[in-house]
């Protein structure tokens, strides 16, 4: 007996017939054998994503705001707040404001715990947010993620501070090609200071993120970044069916003697969406910065009353700034995240400072 290459069977006629049984049981091992290897390689390679846990959360509350930073003019401060909860378990917390309910942060929650900030605000934040529901997932271990990229531009050396200040795009798959949402830490490897509990999209398994690099040596150019996963949230999947566009992209235009600024918005009705979280893709095709030119960055937004907006901001502060020409983006919805309420909203309480 053997085997093509497509393992269709070809019957041979045996020596003895006592020896056909025992052939035939060696071949379906041979195979099995070979089908447990194949589907180890592929789980190995793109490993299932675990199922979420089942998790309730009765209560999240804010502690009173702290100031941990005010400019020079005394006009803006940054603040911080403790969220706490009686679930243990990792979540994400959606945070609203008190007066519409309409979202504003999430917070990646762990052991009780987690920290929300308001930064370079003139508004004391007391009293003015609430929690308004949960988001559960699945741990994620580090060969969940692969393929880690960065980018650094945009450095800006300050003599007086010294010190080097810089923009990090960072881009990485989740295994399993899955749309949702990510928590994550990123490492700079040249000190080890840590930014935690980022929060980013995913989309079909990419990611993009950008953050502010700080306090790095005077100029310096000298960038190392990486990435350590937490948890993933899945997504329901959003075809074309499922949305239509209710306004079409407009941008407006806004030119002073040393700035040029475009904003634009594209509006969308989603029938199964009263509110939760879009995971979408933008893609600048014309005007704005050459460099930021078909270049596919993936984003959340909130859909609120059935409906997803989505906002663009374009804008130079260069001595060219006048040359800046009108952007025009493409879009594309991928899949949303409702998230759940919790389960005793009484017992859910903003700062209590006002």
């Amino acid at each position: 007996m053997a085997l093509t290459n497509n393992n269709t069977v070809l019957s041979e006629t045996p020596k003895k017939k006592k020896n056909v049984g025992v052939l035939v049981c060696v071949i379906l091992a041979v195979l099995s054998l070979a089908a447990i290897t194949v589907l180890v390689l592929i789980l190995i390679k793109n490993p299932l994503p675990s199922k979420e846990p089942n998790i309730e959360v009765s209560s999240i509350s804010i502690s009173d705001w702290r100031k941990t930073y005010t400019d020079s003019s005394g006009d803006y401060s940054s603040y911080e707040a403790i969220v706490s909860s009686d679930t243990k378990d990792p979540f994400i917390a959606a945070i609203g404001y008190v007066d519409s309910g309409n979202l504003s942060d999430l917070v990646y929650m762990e052991n009780g715990k987690g920290i929300i900030r308001d930064t370079y605000t003139s508004v004391d934040p007391n009293g003015r947010y609430r929690a308004i529901g949960y988001i559960a997932g699945s741990k994620l271990q580090e060969n969940d993620i692969s393929d880690i990229q960065f980018k650094a531009v945009d450095f800006d050396d300050y003599y007086y501070l010294d010190e080097t200040d810089c923009t990090v795009i960072i881009s990485f798959e989740v295994k399993g090609k899955s749309t949702g949402i990510v928590v994550f830490d990123i490492e700079n490897k040249l000190t080890k200071d840590v930014e935690q509990n980022c929060i980013a999209a995913v989309a079909d398994g990419k990611v993009t993120y950008t953050y502010y690099l700080d306090d790095m040596p005077y100029k310096s150019r000298d960038v190392d970044v990486t990435v350590h996963p937490k948890l993933f949230s899945k997504a329901v999947s959003l075809s074309k069916s499922g949305y239509t566009v209710t306004k079409d992209y407009s941008i407006n235009k806004d030119e002073g003697y040393s700035y040029t600024i475009y904003t634009g918005e594209i509006e969308y009705n989603v029938p199964k969406v009263e509110k939760g979280l879009m995971i979408f893709s933008e893609k600048l095709v014309s005007g704005g910065e050459p460099d930021n030119r078909n270049v596919v960055n993936y984003y959340l937004c909130s859909v609120l009353d059935n409906v997803c907006r989505i906002a663009t901001y374009d804008s130079s502060w260069e001595d060219d700034h006048k040359s800046l020409q009108e952007p025009m983006y493409e879009f594309k919805l991928y899949g949303y995240i409702v998230w759940k309420e919790l389960s005793d909203p009484g017992a859910n309480t903003a700062s209590a400072s006002s």
